[in-house]
């Protein structure tokens, strides 16, 4: 698992004015652990109304799972009650601090 402090971050300076991350975040973030089945993944998804889960804690993150991993291993026909979120997880992460703009 990645430790938050050793995760890249971007860089203020995008070129153009845009609203600070702060004001886009909402919500509780949701994590869950890489042995989770795809298809519980997607169940939480749904029951939270988000697009993309944690997989890690708020500690330690190792990386996210998005509908997007899922529907790739959908379309490669992977039986989504024994793929796991370990599987097809995103883990190069890159991250902005709330008042990065």
């Amino acid at each position: 698992m990645t430790d938050i402090s050793d995760l890249e971050p971007l860089d203020d300076e995008v070129g153009f004015a845009s609203p600070p991350v702060a004001s886009l975040l909402g919500g509780d973030v949701v994590t869950v652990e890489p042995t989770l089945s795809l298809q519980e993944a997607a169940e939480r998804m749904h029951a939270a109304g988000y697009g993309i889960l944690v997989v890690g804690n708020r500690e330690q993150v190792e990386g996210v799972v998005s509908e997007r991993d899922i529907m790739r291993a959908v379309a490669k026909g992977v039986d989504l009650r024994t793929t796991t979120v370990g599987d097809v997880e995103s883990t190069h992460l890159r991250w902005a601090t709330p008042t990065v703009t």
